[in-house]
Parts: C-alpha cells; structure tokens; sequence
C-alpha cells in the first residue's frame, strides 16, 4: 500500500466515525426533550437547562421558555446550586434579547446564591457574565473587578478553558480604554490556551479582537492578516456571529490601506451576515465604519445616514464607547461641511463622554478636534489647552514603550507559533518514517483488510444514513407535535379559567345586581328607607367585585401578553405600603379588621411601583378575605443583603398543605369564599406571583389552619 492509499484509509475512517458522533449528539438533545415528561427534581431542572443552552443559538423563544420553566421549578429551593444555574441562565436569555437590567438582576441573585454555597465554579459563571453586562453597560471598572476575581479563582481551579475567555474578556476592557498594549497582552495569552484546545469559534473571536487592536494602532499589515485568519476558520465552521466580526475587520483593514471599493464589499457582508445573526453590537460597529469610508469618499449624505444608524444602534444598548465614537465621526462631517456648531455641539457631547468612562483613545482624538476648532476660530488659549490634553494622551497610549511591548509580544507569540510549528513537523516526519519501515511488510495484508473495511464501511455508512434521516425527521415530528400540544394544552387551560371566570364568576354578580336594581325599581315607594340603604350597600358592594375582577382579568392578560409596562426605580416600601393600606381600610372596618404597617421606614426597592401596588393589594385583599372579625393583618419587611423580604400575615382561618401546594397555579384555581361569604376569582395570587418574578423576585405562602396565613416576597434594594 503506498503512502496514498494509506492517507485515505485514514481520512475515511476519520469521517465517517466523526460524523457519528455529531449524530449521537444531535440524537441526546432529542431524546432528551422526548423524555423530560419522564424526569422530575433536579435530573429535570438540569434537563430544561440543557435545552434552554442548546436553543439559545437558534430559536431564542424556546430558550427562554426552557429557562423560565427552569427557574420556576429549581424556586422551590431558593438556595440551592440548580436555583443557581437556572439564574444564570435565564439571564443570559435576558442578555441575548438586549435585556439588560433584567440579566443584571438575575446573574447578582445567582451570584449571591454561589457564594453562600461557596461553590467556586457557580461564582466564576456569575463573575464572568456579570462582567460582560457592565462591559456593555461601559462601567469598566466594575468589569474589571468582576473578570479579575473570576480570573484568580479560575487560575486555582486550573480551568483553562474559561480562564481564556476571560482574558480575552479583560483585554476588551483594556482595548476600550485606549491600553492597547495591555489589551493585545491579554488577547495573545487567551489565543494561546484556545489554540491548545483547538476551540475553533474561541480562536476566530480572539484574531478579530487581535485585529482590531492593530486596526486602531493603524497597522494595516497586521490588521488584514489576523482578519483573514479569522475570516479563513470562522467560514469554515459557519460560525455566523464571528464571521460577521471578522467581515468588519476586513473591511477596516482595507480602509487603513487605502482601498475603499473593496472596505466597503466587506462591510455590506459584513452586515448583512450580522443582521441574519441578530448582532445588534456588531452592526453599531459595521454601520460607524461603513460611515468612515463614505466620509474618505466625500459623500456626506451617505456617511451622516449610516452614522445615525450606528447612534441609533449604540443609544439602544447604551454602548458608550460607540455613542461617544459615532458622535465624534458625525461631528467631522459637519465641520467638513462647514455646519460648525452643529460639529462642536458633537464635539462636547463625545468628550463629555469619554471622559467620564475614561475612554482615552477617543478622548485624544476628542481633544485633537477641539484644539482644531478654536484655532479655527481664533481662540488660541483653548486651542492650546486641548492640544496639550491630546499630546499627553497620545504620548501614554503610543508611547515608545507601549510599541516596543506590542511588537515584543507579537515576537514572542509568533516565535512560540514557529516552536510548534516545529515539534509538528517533527511528530509527522517520526510518524512518516514508522509507517514507511512498517510499509512494506503489512502492504498485502492491509490492502486485504482495506477492500472488506471500506466496503463494510460503506454500506454501514448508507444505512446508517437512511436510518439517521429517518429516525431525525420522525423526531422532529414527535417534538413538534409534543411542543405543539402542551402549548395548545396550556392555551386550553388559559381558555377555560377565562370561560369559567366569565360564565360564573362574571355572571353570577351581574345577575346579583341586576335582582337587586329589579326589587328595588318594582317597588321603590314601598320599601323602607333602611332596606333601600342596605340594597344600595350591596349594590355598590357587586360593582366593587365586578371593577376589581375585571381589573384582575385585564393585569393577568397584559402578563400573558407581555404588553404590561415595566418602569423600574426607587421606592420606599413604607410609603407605598400605607398608600395600599387606606384603600382597604373601609371593608376592613366593616369586618372589625385592624390592618398594621410595620415596615421600616427606611427600607426602598428597586421596582415597578404600580406592579408593587398591585401586590401588595391583592395580598392585603387576601388577608381581610380570609380573616374573622376582630382579626390583624400585618405588613413587615426585612432587608438582608441586597433584597428586601416583605411579608403579608394574617391570623385568618389558614390553609392545608394541598392547599398550599396549588395556591399559585391558575390551572388549578376555582372561586373560594371568604369568612363572610366573599367571593374572588383567585387570579389575584396567579397576578402576584408573575409580578413578583417581573421584577426579579420570588415569592412563597406560609399557613397553619385555624391559625393563619404568611405571604412573603422578596424585591431587589439594588438598582
């Protein structure tokens, strides 16, 4: 058998075993989500967890909704690593869909969690995504703080893997803040540990940012060969997210060049794959440069449209480093179309803040432009001043030192590159000459062997095949089907508590009301002045339940929806408290009902003040409900940490553990009666919980028969 032949028989092995294996993992998320029916504790919540990861990169909405059944399940041990993990994961939804505040609260809830479990890995997971949102939120220090912390647990666990990504994460801090030495230090050093693990997406993601570092240095040699680096493997592997990132940086290479037809092909690819690939940060970015090259070309018009896009894009994530970026490109267009205020108008706002997220790269280009206009201008006392701002800032950044550290890191990473480059050639010439020694005495035998392998193979890999295909599209179907029926299930549920609501709950206080307007209309001048007293009391009673059930049906729908407005901030809980406290005043005074606020007056929360409202008045409502005459309903908070725990307690008639258990699902609910026959639709509670879980909380029931019944839920102190 010549070398040929033997290549081949190898290549053919290689194939057909790898493609194997990538079916059995496409086959484990299937089986999977067939059989999660089938598990239950924490085997389940690793399950929906598994299957949120798997569709986050293709179908974001059965992501989130694997999520939040994830977290809904792991709540009922809020302390516990699978409670954990399904935070964070439902917050890396949240980030996906730009939701960022939402995934701040939850990766700060798991990170608390982590901690008091003194489980290291659980801590670097919370770390690391929570240095990614101020990243993107442009609180670098805070970033820095988290990533550097995640950094020294990650070099005591020895897990190389992440320990790369966060690196690679620390030097896009140091690369926004114009530190670009320490930037491409951070960067080669995560190359280095993704190139030994072969992680191909890994090391695509850390050539562009490799690139874009040379791109701002101005190195148009280096800039274009790490991008096509990265352009070279992230088409290989389809990886949409990157090869939209290394577009962009092509196209920024042949800017620096000099030939703008070819930057601009590579920024129209570049968004256009970023679009398919719903990467709002990297169009900002693409949208900002293809605005450069119709600046350099002299076309304005075209340059101010695709800037505004950028503004728009950055404004909506709130990325500052590319709000202060873009503003400063739009103020150079208007000043080379003489609309001088307008550009310092610009000028200032990039400036203003830049300085403030210590943004040094755009600062001196920000002080260069100003020193421009007010010698423009004849103010040479500022012209001045700013031209010293810019010298100072250009001389730490492109320092004589900071060159010499970036080209002795690209030495040594480039000299490391050729070792191994080396100890490979070596491996395969050792390799090569065992097979040739070895070549001549196994010719007849493996050529044998060869023909039956490869025809065996074959007609294995034909019918596997077959198989794989059909057993795929059979499993499609079934997951189709199965995800099609419990949504239609959950759908039918929704129906018939609506049906049920409107038949009986809805009808029967209609019909009340109407027997009651009837008696006292047919006989109006008969019935004693008392009597009609005591109809119109019950009269404005009906209407009162018929407003607050329709109330309750509009909230839960606009949830369902999720139409509902969201507005977070500061309130006191005190406050708001005896706000919902005299709105139930009256009817507690006719059952002889004492309502007690003792929460301190010093607690606030951060949340949606209407939402807290609704809360609290439901649970308020609750309590007098189910309370005897002569009874207490007290409100007490306690703040540990950074959440507030606010409790609802009553000495009512209570509840049975069965009782408890369904207190929360809609689909389970009927009217209950109170102690004086008060009737509800038993939304309320269903309202509560999903208003609780809206602003980032969780909330659990607490009762003994005869003895009374604890509400509590907790909210966020922190913004």
């Amino acid at each position: 058998m010549n070398k040929q032949s033997y290549k081949l028989f190898v290549l053919l092995f290689s194939v057909l075993f790898f493609g194997q294996v990538n079916l059995f993992a496409q086959t484990n998320i299937s089986e999977l989500e067939s059989k999660l029916k089938d598990l239950s504790g924490k085997e389940r919540i690793k399950g929906l967890i598994t299957l949120s990861e798997y569709y986050q990169k293709n179908s974001i909405q059965k992501a989130i909704d694997f999520a939040n059944l994830s977290v809904s399940e792991a709540s009922k041990d809020i302390f516990s690593k699978e409670y954990a993990e399904a935070l964070v994961n439902r917050g890396f939804c949240y980030y996906l869909t730009n939701t960022i505040d939402s995934a701040k609260a939850y990766y700060m809830k798991s990170l608390e969690i982590s901690e008091s479990l003194k489980d290291s890995n659980l801590t670097v997971n919370a770390l690391t995504n929570l240095g990614l949102i101020f990243w993107r939120l442009g609180n670098y220090n805070e970033a820095f703080k988290h990533y550097f912390s995640a950094q020294n647990i990650l070099q005591k666990l020895h897990d190389e893997q992440l320990l790369a990504k966060t690196y690679n994460y620390i030097g896009l801090i140091y690369w926004k803040r114009g530190e670009y030495a320490d930037a491409l230090e951070y960067f080669i050093k995560s190359l280095g540990i993704k190139e030994n693990y072969n992680d191909k997406s890994e090391i695509a993601i850390t050539l562009n940012n490799i690139a874009r570092i040379y791109f701002e240095l101005g190195d148009s040699k280096e800039a274009l060969r790490y991008s096509k680096r990265a352009n070279n493997i992230s088409e290989k592997i389809q990886d949409k997210y990157v090869l939209g990132r290394s577009y962009n940086n092509l196209g920024n290479a042949y800017y620096l060049i000099g030939n703008l037809k070819e930057a601009a092909d590579y920024q129209y690819k570049s968004i256009e794959i970023k679009h398919e690939a719903s990467d709002l940060t990297g169009l900002g970015y693409s949208y900002n440069d293809l605005g450069s090259i119709y600046l350099k070309q002299g076309l304005s018009k075209d340059a101010v449209a695709n800037y505004k896009k950028a503004l728009e894009i950055r404004s909506q994530l709130a990325d500052y480093f590319g709000i202060s970026e873009t503003l400063l490109n739009l103020s150079e267009v208007y000043k080379v179309n003489n609309k001088k205020d307008s550009a310092y108008l610009l000028l200032n706002q990039s400036i203003k803040i830049s300085e403030k997220q210590n943004l040094r790269e755009l600062m001196r280009r920000g002080y260069l432009q100003l020193s421009n206009y007010y010698q423009a201008e004849g103010i040479s006392g500022e012209a001045l001043k700013y031209f010293k701002k810019y010298s100072e800032i250009k001389d730490s950044i492109l320092s004589q030192k900071n060159r010499e550290k970036i080209s002795e890191l690209q030495i040594i990473y480039e000299s490391e590159n050729k070792q191994k480059e080396i100890d490979l050639l070596k491996k395969e010439r050792e390799l090569q000459e065992f097979a040739l020694e070895t070549q001549e005495r196994s010719n007849w035998v493996l050529l044998g062997a060869l023909a039956i392998l490869i025809s065996s193979l074959i007609f294995l890999y034909y019918r596997l095949r077959v198989e794989r295909n059909l057993k795929k599209s059979v499993q499609e179907k079934n997951n189709e089907i199965s995800y099609t029926a419990s949504k239609l299930e959950e759908a039918n549920s929704t129906k018939d508590k609506f049906f049920s609501i409107i038949a009986h709950d809805l009808r029967s206080p209609f019909l009340g009301l109407r027997g009651l307007i009837d008696f006292i209309n047919n006989d109006y001048d008969n019935i004693p002045d008392e009597l009609k007293k005591e109809q119109l009391q019950l009269i404005g009673k009906n209407v009162h339940n018929i407003f607050t059930l329709i109330q309750n049906l509009l909230t839960w729908a606009q949830i369902q929806k999720g139409t509902i407005p969201f507005h977070p901030d500061i309130i006191n809980l005190h406050k708001i408290a005896d706000t919902s406290i005299s709105l139930h005043e009256y009817v507690a005074s006719n059952k002889q009902i004492k309502i007690v606020n003792n929460i301190p007056s010093e607690i606030n929360v951060y949340a949606d003040e209407n939402m807290v409202n609704s809360i609290l008045n439901n649970l308020i409502s609750n309590g007098i409900k189910f309370t005897n005459k002569g009874g207490v309903v007290t409100l007490s908070a306690k703040s540990e940490g950074d959440l507030a725990y606010i409790s609802v307690a009553d000495n009512g008639v209570g509840m049975t553990e069965d009782e408890m258990k369904k207190i929360f699902d809609i689909s389970a609910k009927h009217s209950t009666y109170g102690t004086e026959e008060e009737k509800g639709t038993g939304l309320g509670l269903t309202i509560c919980q999903e208003m609780v879980e809206l602003n980032g909380g969780f909330i659990k029931v607490e009762s003994a028969l005869e003895k009374g019944t604890t509400f509590t839920f907790s909210l966020s102190t922190k913004i």
